[in-house]
C-alpha cells in the first residue's frame, strides 16, 4: 500500500463550503403530496443492520451512518460508521455483505465509486486521508489531506471521466484541474452559490436567480447530467427546514422539482446518492428503529410553504440581557484564541495514557499508537483545562472518555459543555441544560443570523457549539464531539440546515465584554472593541469638511486607525493616520487619543484632542470619535485649517472588528 500528499491529478480538492438531538414522531413525509417513494428499511443493530451511537444519553451526540452510494449493479453501499464498516445491500435491500474498514481509518464520513474502486473519506483522522479500497476492503491507496485544507474538508464528488474530487463545506463549488469553480461536464462549468441571502446558479457564462418562499440557507449542485440537466438542491427556512431538489435545463428553466424527508432523527451529511445508470435519486432517512432508503419522485409542482411558524418562534425568557448588571468578564478574541489553544494543544501520549486500565473507559478511536497528538479528546462529563490535561497525562492518567454510562476519575479531557465552559472561562462546567442561566436569546431558533464570534449554539441537554462565522450554506464553529469517530476538539463546518432542522438556540454569555447595550442588535459588527494593535483600513472611507461643514481646500482626506487597550487599566488609545490618497502613500499626519474607558459614561474624555462618545440613537450602538485636528505647518495644499474640528461617524466604525 503506497501514501501520497493528494496528486492534481489523481485527486482533486474541491473548494466550497452534532451532541444528543432529540427523536421525532415518523410520518409521512410532511408538507402536502408526498414525492418520495420507499424501497425499503433497513434494521438498526446486529450484523445485517446499521448502528447508531449516543441515543438517548444525556449531553451526548446521537449519530449512525454518515453516506451511501450505488455501485454499478444498482446496489446500495452504506456507510456505517459506528461499526467501522460499509454494509452492501441489494436494489431490494437484500442483506448482500459486510465490507470491513482497515483499522487506520478512522471515520467514514462520505465514500463513492469510480474506476472500480470504493473512495472513502476519513475526516476523523489526525491526518485526514481518502483511501482508494477494492469491494472486498483491502486497500490500493491512501491519499492524505493537505493540513490547510482539512478543516474545510467534508466530502466527495466524481469528475467528468471519473477523477475523485473532494468537497468543501458541503459542496458549495468545487474545483477541477483547471481551477474552475464549481461542478464541470464538458468543458462547461456549473456554479451554485448564495450571496447577500440572494440564491444563484451559473451556466458557463449564463446566470440565473434561485427564488424561494421563505428563506434561503443552502444551495448546492448535487449532479450534472450529460444531457446537461443540473440537478440542484435547495434549503429553504420557512415553517420548518424545506428541503428540494430542482430539476433545471441549460437555459434556467425548472423542469422538475422533489422533496427531501427532514423528518429523520439522527442527521446525515450525506443522505443523496444518484444511480449514474438510469439517472434515478435516493435518500436515506435515519428512524429511531428502522434506517429507509427512500426514491425521490419529481413532480411538475410543489405546494409552496406560507405560514411562517418557526422563523418568529424566540424563546419567551432570557431574550435580552438580565436586569441585573453583570460586569465584562471576557472579550470575544479571547474566547477564540480560548477555543483555538484547544486545537492547537499538541500532547505526547504513551501506552497507558492511550491503552491503560481505567474501568468504564471507552478510548477515543483516533488514539492509537505512543505519539504526539494535536486538540484535546473528548471526555464524556469532562471538564479539563489545557495545562490540567496536560499535566494529567504526565502523571499517567488516560486521555479522553467515549463511553457515557458515567464520568470517570482516571479519563479527562472535555465534553461538549466542558469544551464551551472553559472557552467563555468560567469557573465551573455548565451542562448544555445550565447554560441559558448565564446567556440570553440572540435571534429565532435555528437561525444564526444575530451571532457573532463566540456565541454558542445550544440544544438543551443534547449538545452545544462555540460559533465563529458564516459563509454559504455553513457556519464554521468549534465544538467537542463523537460525531464520525472524530472523538475531540475540533474546528469544522456545519450546514445552516443542519442548525435549522435541529431547532439549535443561539445564546450570547451575559458576561461578554461587548461594550453596546445589549438590548439593541448590531448585524455584523463586533463589539470586542479595542482588541490589541488591530488595524483597521477603510482605503474607501473619507471625509472633506469640518464639523462646521468647511472644507479642506478641495481635498478628501483618507485615514486609517489603530487601536491598542490594555484590560488590566482599561487604559486605551487611538492612534488616527490621516492621507490625502485612498491607497494611504501620502501621509498628512497622526493623532493619538489616550485615556481611560470608563464603561459607565456615555462621552469618555481622553485629552484635549479627542473625545469618544456611545451613540445609541441610530438604533445600533456605535463609538464614534471627536478629534481636533492642528495645522501641520508647511505650504503644502493637503494641510488642514487651524483647529478644524472633525465630527466623523466612520472614524468610529473602525474600532468595531467585523465578524
Amino acid at each position: 500500500m503506497a501514501t501520497n500528499f493528494l496528486p492534481k491529478n489523481r485527486l482533486f480538492l474541491a473548494l466550497a463550503s452534532a451532541c444528543f438531538l432529540t427523536s421525532f414522531q415518523y410520518s409521512t413525509f410532511a408538507y402536502g403530496s408526498d414525492t418520495t417513494e420507499l424501497v425499503c428499511s433497513i434494521p438498526v443493530g446486529g450484523k445485517r443492520g446499521v448502528h447508531y451511537e449516543g441515543v438517548g444519553v444525556k449531553d451526548a451526540l446521537p449519530w449512525g451512518p454518515k453516506s451511501f452510494t450505488i455501485d454499478q449493479d444498482g446496489n446500495f453501499i452504506i456507510a456505517d460508521t459506528a461499526a467501522n464498516r460499509l454494509l452492501q445491500y441489494s436494489s431490494s435491500c437484500k442483506y448482500l455483505r459486510s465490507i470491513p474498514l482497515p483499522e487506520t481509518l478512522v471515520g467514514a464520513t462520505d465514500i463513492k465509486i469510480s474506476q472500480g474502486s470504493i473512495w472513502v473519506l476519513d475526516s476523523a483522522s489526525p491526518t485526514p486521508s481518502v483511501y482508494q479500497l477494492m469491494f472486498s476492503g483491502d486497500v490500493l491507496d491512501t491519499f492524505q489531506i493537505p493540513k490547510n485544507l482539512s478543516d474545510d474538508l467534508t466530502g466527495l464528488s466524481i469528475g467528468d471521466n471519473g477523477d475523485v474530487l473532494g468537497e468543501m463545506s458541503f459542496g458549495e463549488s468545487t474545483v477541477n484541474i483547471s481551477q474552475i469553480e464549481g461542478v464541470s461536464r464538458q468543458g462547461i462549468s456549473y456554479i451554485a452559490n448564495i450571496s447577500n441571502g440572494l440564491g444563484e446558479v451559473a451556466i458557463g457564462n449564463k446566470r440565473f436567480p434561485v427564488t424561494v418562499d421563505g428563506k434561503l440557507i443552502g444551495l448546492h449542485i448535487l449532479h450534472v447530467t450529460n444531457d446537461n440537466r443540473i440537478f440542484v438542491v435547495v434549503d429553504e427556512s420557512n415553517q420548518e427546514l424545506y428541503q428540494t431538489i430542482r430539476q433545471y435545463t441549460s437555459d434556467g428553466s425548472v423542469e422538475k422539482i422533489s422533496r427531501i424527508p427532514t423528518d429523520g432523527f439522527i442527521d446525515i451529511d450525506h443522505n443523496l446518492s444518484v444511480n449514474n445508470e438510469n439517472g434515478e435519486i435516493y435518500t436515506i432517512v435515519a428512524y429511531p428503529k428502522r434506517f429507509e432508503i427512500r426514491k425521490l419522485i419529481f413532480v411538475d409542482h410543489l405546494n409552496s410553504l406560507k405560514n411562517n411558524t418557526i422563523e418568529n418562534i424566540v424563546l419567551e425568557k432570557n431574550i435580552s440581557p438580565s436586569s441585573k448588571a453583570v460586569s465584562c468578564k471576557i472579550f470575544r478574541p479571547d474566547v477564540i484564541s480560548n477555543a483555538q489553544a484547544f486545537i492547537n494543544n499538541s500532547s505526547p501520549l504513551d501506552d497507558v495514557n492511550i491503552s491503560g486500565e481505567c474501568p468504564g473507559r471507552g478510548k477515543p478511536r483516533y488514539l492509537t499508537t505512543a505519539d504526539f497528538y494535536s486538540s484535546v479528546p473528548y471526555d464524556w462529563g469532562g471538564f479539563s483545562s489545557i495545562k490540567s490535561f496536560n499535566d494529567d497525562m504526565a502523571s499517567g492518567l488516560q486521555a479522553g472518555d467515549i463511553d457515557t454510562k458515567g464520568v470517570e476519575i482516571c479519563s479527562k479531557g472535555v465534553d461538549c459543555s466542558g469544551f464551551v465552559s472553559r472557552a467563555w472561562n468560567l469557573p465551573t462546567k455548565r451542562g448544555t441544560g445550565q447554560l441559558s442561566a448565564i446567556s440570553y436569546n440572540v435571534g429565532n431558533i435555528g437561525s444564526v443570523d444575530s451571532l457573532r464570534r463566540g456565541d454558542i449554539l445550544n440544544l438543551s441537554n443534547h449538545h452545544v457549539m462555540l460559533f465563529e462565522s458564516v459563509s454559504g450554506n455553513t457556519a464554521t464553529v468549534y465544538e467537542a464531539t463523537t460525531d464520525a469517530n472524530v472523538d475531540r476538539v475540533v474546528h469544522h463546518n456545519r450546514t445552516l440546515s443542519y442548525i435549522k432542522k435541529k431547532n439549535y438556540t443561539p445564546l450570547r454569555y451575559n458576561a461578554m465584554c461587548d461594550y453596546v447595550d445589549g438590548q439593541v442588535g448590531c448585524s455584523g459588527l463586533s463589539a470586542a472593541l479595542f482588541y490589541n494593535n488591530m488595524e483597521f483600513n477603510f482605503g474607501g472611507g473619507k471625509f472633506s469638511k469640518d464639523a462646521d461643514g468647511n472644507d479642506y481646500n478641495g481635498i478628501p482626506l483618507y485615514f486609517n486607525a489603530k487601536s491598542n487597550y490594555d484590560r488590566t487599566s482599561k487604559s486605551l488609545s487611538i492612534d488616527l493616520a490621516i492621507y490625502k490618497d485612498s491607497g494611504h502613500t501620502q501621509h498628512v499626519r497622526t493623532d493619538r487619543c489616550i485615556g481611560t474607558w470608563d464603561d459607565s459614561k456615555s462621552t469618555n474624555l481622553f485629552d484635549a484632542t479627542c473625545t469618544l462618545i456611545r451613540d445609541t440613537s441610530a438604533g445600533c450602538p456605535t463609538l464614534w470619535v471627536q478629534m481636533a485636528i492642528d495645522e501641520t505647518g508647511g505650504s503644502s495644499a493637503s494641510k488642514v485649517q487651524n483647529g478644524a474640528h472633525i465630527e466623523q461617524k466612520d472614524i468610529v466604525n473602525t474600532i468595531y472588528r467585523h465578524n
